[in-house]
């Protein structure tokens, strides 16, 4: 892959449109480059819905470079109709736990620096099926491969992409659900929860590994947000929309720092204990 000329940005719309995967045509190569080559660049999973569409409609309003990844591009009908209308945005096909899929995004963008990862596709499960006396192994095992294994095996594959950017930040939107202040009074949801502080220790980890890389992990939680996981949850309180929570996550990103590294934070900013 080819960067700009004394830069360390790929020449990433270039490359995508001559693929022919690049799912704007009407911004011209050459304005493409003109307009993004200082840009950063996010990748976002889990982006055709709730918080992760709304992360995406953000950082292409701001004029990131945004590859917005999802199970099923060819029904993301939002999100494809959100690449037609920003010329910063680029949809790539991932599950988080199809080895395939997570091979095929690390060969694409190895040599691309990915100035931050956030790993936000994420699922609950039918709640009736995590509770005592209903306890279904089959979703415990799917809840924990899509909120445990899939961060891990994300940020394992796009860990040099990180490093060689800027930035060097990947995040986990983690739930406070998998912290103790939101469940030593409350029963059930035991698969959710498990898999959120689990992978809360996956980030610690990470930390830990790609310290030398410089690379920093954020643990987020979004706090309770209006997406479709609240389907699958009996709860009537008070929902945060994802535009107002991916607008407080994003603040998060940017004042994440050594001093918050592998910390568990809440929406506001302040650490939460797990």
């Amino acid at each position: 892959m080819k960067l700009f000329p004394g830069s360390n940005r790929p020449l990433f719309l270039v490359y995508i449109a001559l693929m022919g995967i690049f799912l704007v045509p009407a911004i011209k190569a050459e304005e493409a480059l003109i307009s993004y080559e200082n840009a950063p660049t996010v990748f976002v999973t889990g982006a055709s819905r709730g918080i992760g569409f709304a992360l995406t409609k953000l950082y292409a309003e701001k004029g990131w470079l945004v590859i917005a990844s999802c199970r099923n591009p060819n029904t993301a009908s939002r999100l494809n109709s959100l690449g037609e209308k920003y010329g910063n945005v680029n949809i790539e096909k991932l599950d988080v736990t199809n080895e395939s899929d997570l091979q095929a995004i690390e060969a694409k963008y190895e040599t691309i620096p990915i100035d931050v990862l956030i790993n936000n596709a994420g699922m609950f499960g039918p709640e009736s099926q995590q509770r005592l006396g209903n306890l279904d192994y089959t979703l415990f095992r799917r809840v924990t491969d899509v909120n445990v294994y899939g961060p891990l095996a994300v940020s394992n594959s796009l860990r040099k992409s990180v490093a060689l950017s800027n930035q060097k930040k990947i995040i986990i939107i983690t739930s406070g659900l998998g912290s103790k202040t939101l469940t030593k009074d409350r029963g059930e949801q035991y698969f959710y929860r498990a898999s959120k502080a689990a992978v809360n220790l996956i980030g610690v980890v990470l930390a830990a590994d790609l310290k030398d890389s410089h690379v920093l992990v954020g643990l987020l939680n979004p706090g309770i947000v209006n997406t479709d996981l609240q389907n699958d949850v009996s709860y009537s309180g008070p929902l945060i929309e994802p535009e107002d929570a991916a607008s407080a996550l994003i603040k998060n990103i940017e004042s994440l720092s050594e001093e918050s590294n592998a910390t568990m934070l809440d929406l506001d900013g302040t650490p939460m204990a797990w």
